[in-house]
């Protein structure tokens, strides 16, 4: 019986800790877009998986932002803002010369 209780107390704590977003891209800058694109982040420990395999450290968070960056060299950087409450989200990345942003929403 013991053995069925620490079973069960495991498998719904590991679910509390998981946490996924499934969001939608629809906007580059402000201009809406024709297809959007679907990303999924998925927190891994420390950090958020993206579908693509990228891993975002989480620079900050409370109960209502998420903000995770990725900095795949020293002449750029990913940075993701995510409102908890209203579900938007908001992409950048600056590069040497260059900064482009992405707007959309997740579920």
């Amino acid at each position: 019986m013991n053995k069925i209780i620490i079973f069960l107390v495991l498998i719904s704590s590991t679910n509390v800790f998981s946490e996924e977003y499934n969001c939608f891209f629809n906007k580059w800058f402000d201009s809406v877009i024709d297809k959007p694109v679907f990303s999924k982040f998925q927190r891994n420990g420390d950090n958020f998986l993206r579908d693509n395999g990228k891993r975002f450290s989480i620079m900050f968070e409370d109960k209502k932002t998420l903000t995770l960056i990725n900095s795949k060299s020293r002449f750029a950087i990913n940075t993701i803002i995510l409102n908890k409450e209203t579900k938007k989200i908001t992409s950048s990345l600056t590069e040497d010369d260059s900064v482009v942003v992405i707007k959309g929403y997740c579920n």
